[in-house]
């Protein structure tokens, strides 16, 4: 029996169904890959101008004359448990430093000595605070607020509140820095 079957099929001969249903399953996932491959494989080509190392003096533009250099101020503040350092460098200048008791009246001083910098450099926005270890919270807090606020009082100091109104809008260094972090 299975010898007539075999060639009744051999017979019939041209109609054989192909299912192309798991071949196009296949090919449709492998579209899918190509496209989400061919995003990450794309390759693009940045120029970049490697900055290298030279002894010679930075060129100044020819239209710039030399009275317009600009000159800028690093103000750095040494906060100890008793006393306080200001140490200024300008531009082209020696390094001033001054000290003070850290108390009220040392604090004060601290601050007509930053109100005296911000008059002569205007622009200067930064300050940098080093303290020691051993320092009072409120000690730091109070010189913070010396430092930060255009009006200060050692009475209202450590309040979250400036001396006057108008100190809040007008900051004397509003970017102090303690180590890394930005206040």
């Amino acid at each position: 029996m299975s010898r007539k079957k075999k060639h009744k099929v051999q017979q019939a001969g041209g109609s054989v169904e192909l299912n192309v249903m798991p071949f196009i399953d296949i090919f449709s996932l492998l579209c899918t890959f190509l496209l989400f491959s061919a995003v990450f494989v794309s390759i693009g080509i940045i120029e970049v101008q490697a900055p290298f190392l030279t002894n010679a003096a930075p060129s100044e533009p020819a239209n710039k004359k030399p009275e317009e250099k600009i000159k800028d101020v690093t103000i750095n503040i040494d906060l100890a448990k008793k006393d306080i350092s200001l140490r200024s460098i300008e531009t082209g200048e020696k390094e001033k430093v001054l000290s003070f008791s850290n108390d009220k009246s040392g604090v004060l001083e601290l601050h007509r000595e930053l109100r005296k910098v911000k008059e002569k450099f205007p622009k200067a926005e930064k300050a940098t605070l080093f303290t020691e270890e051993d320092v009072d919270y409120a000690d730091l807090i109070m010189v913070v607020d010396a430092i930060k606020f255009y009006e200060f009082s050692a009475t209202k100091a450590g309040s979250h509140e400036p001396a006057s109104a108008a100190s809040a809008d007008k900051p004397l260094f509003p970017k102090i820095i303690m180590g890394d972090i930005i206040l």
